[in-house]
């Protein structure tokens, strides 16, 4: 695997990042840091098999690490 082949996974979580940490900065809570992170990161949807942008998973970890920083 070349370090290219990883690009959009590593764009993907930075995208994540900087998504919640604009949303904690907002002041906002957790169910509406994931709306604004979904609305926010469209090009990473439409994978057929699930959606990419991880809302039970990695936005709320997300959420959960930056709030502590």
């Amino acid at each position: 695997m070349k370090r290219e082949d990883l690009r959009w996974h590593l764009d993907y979580l930075a995208a994540v990042k900087s998504n919640v940490q604009t949303a904690i900065d907002q002041g906002l809570n957790l169910t509406q840091t994931v709306e604004k992170t979904t609305n926010a990161m469209q090009e990473y949807r439409g994978y057929i098999l699930f959606d990419w942008i991880h809302t039970s998973l990695n936005v709320p970890k997300a959420f959960e690490e930056l709030k502590m920083n």
